[in-house]
């Protein structure tokens, strides 16, 4: 989608700009079954991150179905395996 995109880019002013739009499914996934939310935390993008979580729908609890992404489930347990401290704080 193009949230994720932008998410996966560091894109905040993007993200914003596509949270802005009341259709926009902030939560959706991608075939990996990845929210916009955990590329941004999981790649340390800070800016993007800082821009999901200023809108209320954003569930940052999401947890990622099956078995791959068991140890790292969430948002907030991918950032620090990835050694992102600054996210963890945000989340």
């Amino acid at each position: 989608t193009p949230l994720i995109r932008a998410s996966q880019h560091d894109q905040a002013e993007i993200v914003r700009m596509l949270l802005a739009k009341e259709k926009t499914d902030v939560n959706q996934r991608d075939l990996l079954g990845l929210s916009a939310l955990y590329w941004a935390a999981s790649m340390g993008y800070v800016k993007a991150t800082a821009a999901l979580l200023e809108d209320p729908r954003v569930n940052a609890n999401q947890q990622v179905p099956g078995r791959y992404f068991r140890q790292s489930n969430t948002p907030l347990r991918v950032a620090p395996n990835k050694g992102h401290g600054e996210i963890v704080k945000m989340l």
